[in-house]
């Protein structure tokens, strides 16, 4: 090998070991900025799931500011779209949420759980179905790192248009049931979400709307993005455009001060 050879695969190697520097440092800082993260009164971990309008299925992007994490695997980072534990490369209405909740002095650091899956139906997520396994190792997760939700929100019925009211009340329920059961006792908030494309489903909604009112059973009304049109959406007329998901974390916070 000749000396200018030589000369260029030494650059090379220099140049691979300062890129591989960074990476690590950068990850040295995630690892860090989760282990500064102080739990205390002023913490607020919430817990979403639901379909894709849950998860990061909407079309803008956000980041979390100062004091709003991604919790995941075990690891709360910095928050920003697409959340860690949901389906979807987009975006998602949590963030604006927890970003303007920061804003309006309601807490001082806040612990995303976002683990919606798009097309998911309630079904899916009761004891036997797939889903349910992720909604439970989820909590023991939270439980096993010393987090406990301070709110549980659930953002889904599009994917079960045509279900009975009766039966999407009690599925729900036995959700419900389940958590419960881990000792969790957080307040659970129950979107009504039906329109995605097609018309809203009054089956669901009913459902929806009865769930909202067990406030004895710390079951409370969320967002209702029904109330969101076209102006909203994306070009699918279902998922939320950059304008929706400001106004439905808008709708979430009036949802969660009516506590």
């Amino acid at each position: 090998m000749n000396q200018k050879n030589l000369i260029l695969l030494l650059l090379v190697l220099v140049m691979s070991f300062g890129c591989k520097g960074n990476e690590n440092s950068q990850a040295a800082k995630d690892i860090e900025s989760e282990k500064e993260i102080k739990i205390d009164k002023n913490t607020s971990v919430i817990l979403t799931f639901g379909q894709s309008i849950s998860a990061n299925h909407n079309e803008a992007l956000f980041e979390g500011k100062e004091g709003v994490y991604n919790f995941y695997n075990g690891q709360s980072i910095k928050a920003k779209d697409p959340l860690l534990g949901a389906t979807g490369t987009g975006g998602s209405m949590w963030i604006p949420l927890a970003n303007t909740m920061i804003e309006n002095n309601v807490t001082t650091k806040i612990i995303l759980v976002s683990i919606g899956v798009g097309g998911s139906s309630i079904t899916q997520w009761t004891s036997d179905g797939m889903y349910n396994k992720k909604l439970l190792d989820t909590l023991e997760n939270l439980k096993a790192n010393k987090l406990f939700p301070n709110y549980i929100l659930w953002h889904q019925g599009s994917a079960d248009t045509g279900m009975s009211s009766d039966l999407y009340y009690n599925q729900f329920l036995s959700i419900v049931k389940q958590i419960r059961e881990m000792n969790v006792t957080a307040p659970i908030l129950v979107a009504e979400h039906s329109y995605c494309g097609h018309p809203a489903d009054q089956q669901i909604k009913d459902a929806q709307k009865r769930l909202g009112l067990l406030h004895s059973e710390n079951i409370f009304a969320g967002a209702n993005t029904d109330l969101l049109g076209s102006d909203f959406r994306k070009a699918d007329n279902c998922h939320l455009n950059k304008l929706g998901q400001e106004e439905a974390s808008k709708l979430w916070l009036d949802a969660l001060n009516k506590i």
